[in-house]
């Protein structure tokens, strides 16, 4: 573990490992979960010859199917990555170092009423740039029926990797660099809203807006639990009403 050579207390990442760590563990985690779940359709005798649609955006049931399985295996992937990476580093700081803080009710609350607001900024803007119009089928997951591991990816396992990773792991080493506070809740957020480019320019902008609150909740509290919550929250409330503005 790299400690400080006069304090002995962990050194906290700097700005371009933090930055180079974060994509690479966006690719390490994508390409371990592709290769685990394809081993586990081999094991089971699962027909994968529909996935060949995905390159073309035709997607059958089945490949809808193994992309919501993948999207999840990845993302706890992903989280293992990222805690051990933070692991090794800090030692039993790496809790703290990731946000992973408990919070309380009374704090819950206005940040709910905040993402509800930011919801619906999102679902205007959405509307205002032509609902889903551009990007038909661009996401298979909207033609899935609703069940529970829909539901588990996109209200628990989603905002749960993506927090620890841009909330957590990438917001504290920018924190910790000559960037500050300022630039550790826009760069992430920015970041965020750019892996969203199957989409259109107006969810891209509800992505940014929830990202820099995320952000702000994330400094102003230092518990990426609670950006967690926010964050599936958020996804519920734009699937719940998605037939209003798609």
């Amino acid at each position: 573990m790299s400690q400080h050579p006069v304090h002995g207390t962990p050194v906290p990442f700097g700005p371009w490992a933090t930055i180079g760590f974060g994509v690479l563990a966006l690719l390490a985690s994508s390409f371990i979960g592709f290769w685990l779940i394809s081993i586990l359709y081999l094991a089971v005798g699962t027909d994968v010859a529909d996935l060949a649609g995905i390159a073309t955006e035709v997607y059958s049931p089945e490949a809808a199917q193994f992309i919501l399985r993948l999207l999840c295996l990845t993302s706890l992937v992903g989280c293992v990555l990222i805690y051990y990476l933070v692991k090794v580093r800090q030692g039993d700081k790496t809790d703290d170092y990731l946000g992973l803080r408990p919070f309380s009710l009374s704090t819950l609350v206005p940040w709910l009423s905040a993402t509800i607001a930011c919801a619906v900024a999102g679902m205007v803007l959405i509307a205002l740039f032509g609902g889903n119009q551009e990007v038909e089928g661009a996401n298979p997951l909207d033609a899935l029926e609703v069940g529970f591991l829909l539901i588990m990816a996109r209200a628990v396992i989603a905002p749960m990797w993506e927090e620890l990773l841009f909330r957590g792991f990438i917001f504290e080493g920018l924190k910790n660099s000559s960037m500050g506070t300022q630039g550790a809740i826009i760069l992430p957020a920015i970041w965020w809203a750019g892996m969203h480019l199957n989409t259109n320019i107006g969810a891209m902008l509800g992505v940014l807006l929830f990202g820099l609150l995320l952000g702000y909740a994330r400094e102003r509290h230092g518990s990426i639990l609670l950006t967690i919550v926010m964050h599936g929250f958020y996804s519920v409330l734009l699937f719940v009403f998605r037939p209003y503005w798609a």
